[in-house]
């Protein structure tokens, strides 16, 4: 039993958490106030900017900081919650936690594959085990890292498909009804969709995350889990939520299962979406056309919008079902032709659910 667990049997398990913003907010007045600190109780919390004002009241048991190193280095806590985002200061501070025993609670998703080495490392070496949770890091308010470690334990995945993050839906919605981008952005932040650093939200790198889940499997055949894909209360409930299996030491042992004899189709079948930057000119869509019959490409349909700058306009091609190779070459060959402002974007599409 980790020493963090052991003395959550003795006393309340004591939390230091690394950011205070909207998600973070959330965690603090669940686990403060509405669970009243009865196994758990948040001791430090660290933020930017201490004289800030906050969106919720602090305890007077729990005591500001700016120093990471004041929470992480601190003998007294047991327990990290990384709330802050971002692959800085966040992701040194998860590792720095799991190196030194201290269990970690996260809803950063671009720090957790960095951990889960950690994590074996640690446990490998025999020093005390300690608990990685990232429920809220994938999928905001929909507990599916959970249920996939819990409830298909005899059963066969085949599949996990996805739709884009919260984030991403959010603001593009937003943009087609007019809004301007900078609004949005901050509008998302204000809601806690978008973190304080956007980069991984509005440049795709989080866009795996999910927002919805369909999981094909042997047993159940498709399941599928909808909900919140982020905001201050789904987000900070999945947080709260891996904070008590992590006191109840009922926290997932293996929470990557980095040996396996599972083999991955990297090179899978889908419809895509390809979204094409062009300066405007003849012959472009048949371009399109005779380039992705060389490759094997049917196209399913063509949506464009009426040009205003001719110097700078955009086409979305949506494909028949093919392979992603197919698409990754024709999209090569897109970026090198003479009308091409820049390299297609592209992305599957789910056509089936």
């Amino acid at each position: 039993m980790s020493s963090s667990v052991l003395q959550s049997t003795i006393r309340p398990l004591r939390i230091g958490m690394l950011g205070a913003g909207v998600v973070g907010g959330g965690v603090y007045e669940i686990i403060m106030n509405r669970l009243g600190g009865s196994n758990s109780i948040i001791t430090k919390i660290c933020v930017r900017d201490s004289t800030k004002s906050r969106d919720f009241a602090i305890d007077p048991a729990t005591t500001v900081v700016t120093d990471v190193n004041s929470i992480v280095n601190d003998d007294e806590i047991d327990l990290i919650v990384e709330v802050m985002g971002g692959v800085g200061i966040a992701k040194d501070a998860v590792m720095e936690s799991l190196r030194q025993g201290k269990s970690v609670v996260t809803a950063n998703s671009t720090s957790n594959l960095c951990a889960a080495y950690i994590v074996d490392e640690v446990n490998r070496d025999g020093k005390r085990p300690v608990k990685f949770a990232f429920e809220a890091s994938v999928c905001g308010g929909i507990p599916v890292i959970h249920t996939l470690q819990s409830s298909f334990k005899g059963d066969i995945i085949n599949e996990v498909m996805g739709i884009c993050n919260g984030t991403t839906n959010y603001m593009l919605g937003k943009m087609e009804e007019g809004a301007d981008y900078d609004e949005v952005l901050k509008e998302a932040q204000d809601l806690g969709f978008a973190e304080a650093d956007p980069t991984a939200d509005v440049e795709g790198h989080d866009v795996r995350c999910g927002n919805a889940v369909a999981i094909d499997s042997a047993n159940l055949g498709t399941t599928s889990y909808t909900g919140p894909g982020a905001g201050r209360y789904p987000t900070a409930n999945s947080i709260v939520s891996d904070v008590m299996r992590v006191a109840n030491n009922t926290c997932h042992a293996q929470p990557f299962p980095l040996s396996s004899n599972i083999e991955i189709n990297n090179d899978y079948v889908s419809a895509f979406y390809i979204r094409i930057s062009f300066q405007d000119g003849l012959g472009i869509v048949r371009t399109v056309g005779e380039l992705a019959q060389t490759q094997g490409v049917s196209i399913n349909s063509i949506l464009q919008n009426p040009i205003m700058d001719r110097m700078n306009a955009a086409t979305v091609v949506i494909t028949e079902p093919c392979k992603l190779s197919q698409i990754k070459t024709l999209c090569e060959m897109i970026e090198e032709a003479d009308f091409a402002l820049s390299a297609p974007v592209f992305m599957p599409m789910i056509t089936d659910y």
